[in-house]
């Protein structure tokens, strides 16, 4: 498969997305736009959405997948709020359409991965019942990722160092003092 096609349908529709959402977009109409043929769109994706994923994987998702630790997880979520703002209109679009829940699902992954990379780096997290960590991690996640869609819905309006900034607040020390308690409660049942 032809990355290169990819990207020019992937360029296509994030340019149609910046004036409506992917369900009132048709194959067609974004064929025709990057000048291909239906076939050779559905020889690469089955369809407009998975299109959408991919676009997301390959211009979000893929460079963030580095490793990240507790001192770097700031530049990575950097990344993903500098993303955001620069693609506002097709982050936002995305949103507003039916496929809300992908993109949801698709920072929430992305933020998982972070997360629980910074997590495991604590040695004392290896000590704690997995379903605790698990707790641990998801609560986090839940909260950056609505963080996130928040500030598109707010029209990305302030700065992503000031949003980094405030979650550095909330996350330093809090994981160590999470599993702290984990342990702590593990002790006592």
């Amino acid at each position: 498969m032809s990355v290169s096609t990819k990207r020019a349908l992937a360029q296509s529709l994030k340019t149609m997305m910046k004036s409506k959402s992917v369900d009132q977009i048709t194959v067609t109409e974004l064929v025709e736009s990057c000048g291909m043929t239906r076939q050779t769109f559905y020889y690469h994706f089955q369809d407009i959405y998975a299109l959408l994923e991919w676009v997301y994987e390959d211009d979000f998702l893929n460079p963030i997948k580095t490793d990240v630790d507790y001192t770097t997880w700031k530049e990575s979520f950097k990344v993903i709020l500098d993303y955001v703002y620069d693609n506002y209109a097709f982050c936002l679009n995305t949103l507003n359409s039916l496929q809300r829940n992908q993109f949801t699902r698709l920072f929430y992954t992305t933020i998982y991965g972070l997360l629980s990379r910074v997590f495991y780096e604590i040695p004392q997290a290896q000590a704690i019942e997995a379903e605790d960590a698990e707790f641990i991690i998801n609560f986090y996640c839940h909260a950056f990722s609505g963080i996130v869609v928040d500030w598109i819905f707010s029209g990305v309006k302030q700065p992503s160092e000031a949003i980094i900034e405030r979650l550095s607040w909330l996350m330093d020390q809090q994981y160590t003092q999470a599993i702290e308690k984990a342990m702590l409660h593990q002790r006592q049942h």
